[in-house]
């Protein structure tokens, strides 16, 4: 090995020592020593690491909040617009809140001339009458005879008490006179009804009231 070599293996190995190990009296106190060899941060490090630290704290806190703020606002929301759709329900739908009636089940019998009157004519039909089934206020324009056959029908006309008829009772209706008729009970009932009209007239004419 020349000397020439020798001497540059020789700083060499002094250099690295001296990058290694610090400035420790070596004769090139130029050289940096590797932050991730100290023991300790310098100040302005520290600095930067806490404001990070903080402002991290900060943003997740922040975001708690938010999480919780919107949470609520959604939980509102979604009673708001629960109850507007219930309204809804209620102010478009009514029925949807009340079971519709049953309804009468009419079949025709007979339809013929009154003898004698060509202006009126005979109606004659059967009336079947599910529980809770009735017909509103209505009036005839002519005489009705009705015969309960089966179960029990309740007759009212206006301005007078209710009435209930059984199987086998009988009941008459004016003409023009206001009335209505119900099943109330739990069973079916059935009704023969005749009518004695003035021809070319509805049997039946709803009344509001």
């Amino acid at each position: 090995m020349t000397a020439s070599a020798a001497k540059r293996r020789s700083t060499a190995a002094i250099s690295e020592a001296t990058f290694l190990n610090g400035d420790r009296g070596a004769s090139n106190s130029s050289i940096p020593r590797p932050c991730w060899l100290s023991q300790s941060l310098s100040p302005t490090a520290l600095a930067i690491s806490t404001a990070t630290n903080n402002l991290a704290a900060l943003i997740l806190k922040t975001g708690v909040y938010l999480f919780i703020i919107l949470g609520e606002i959604s939980m509102k929301l979604a009673h708001i617009l629960a109850s507007i759709a219930l309204v809804t329900i209620v102010v478009v739908n009514p029925v949807a809140l009340a079971q519709e009636p049953p309804k009468l089940k009419v079949t025709p019998l007979q339809k013929e001339p009154l003898t004698g009157q060509s202006d009126k004519e005979v109606i004659s039909l059967i009336v079947e009458w599910p529980p809770g089934s009735g017909t509103g206020l209505h009036t005839h324009p002519g005489d009705e005879y009705t015969t309960v056959l089966e179960g029990e029908v309740i007759g009212r006309k206006e301005g007078s008490e209710a009435k209930t008829y059984t199987a086998g009772q009988s009941y008459h209706n004016e003409p023009g006179v206001v009335h209505e008729a119900n099943n109330k009970g739990s069973v079916p009932a059935k009704t023969f009804n005749v009518f004695v009209v003035e021809k070319g007239k509805p049997v039946t004419e709803p009344v509001k009231r």
